[in-house]
């Protein structure tokens, strides 16, 4: 469901508007694929812990819904790209994906 500003305020929402980032911003986090911590850590084969320090230090995208905390999905599979895989000059598993999609 897309939030509509009421009426008397839509004028202000126009362009490059203050409110109009705002509910751009809360639009792309309402799409952004997120999961629990807990998935988070099982992915990445890792305890909770982990990955509630690593949300802590910036190295995961955190985001907050209805009050609780998730983790991006996208920011999961920057870490294991970043951090957990290595490629070599003769095994690239990235590029093995990317050819395959």
């Amino acid at each position: 469901m897309t939030e509509r500003p009421h009426r008397k305020f839509q004028d202000s929402v126009a362009g490059d508007s203050p409110l109009a980032r705002v509910l751009a911003l809360k639009q792309g986090l309402a799409r952004l694929e997120v999961v629990q911590p807990q998935r988070a850590a099982q992915l990445i084969g890792v305890r909770p812990r982990t990955i509630y320090r690593l949300l802590a230090s910036g190295e995961l995208e955190k985001v907050r819904r209805s009050g609780r905390m998730f983790v991006s999905v996208r920011s999961i599979e920057q870490y294991l790209e970043e951090v957990a895989y290595s490629p070599t000059p003769t095994f690239n598993l990235l590029d093995e994906i990317q050819r395959r999609e």
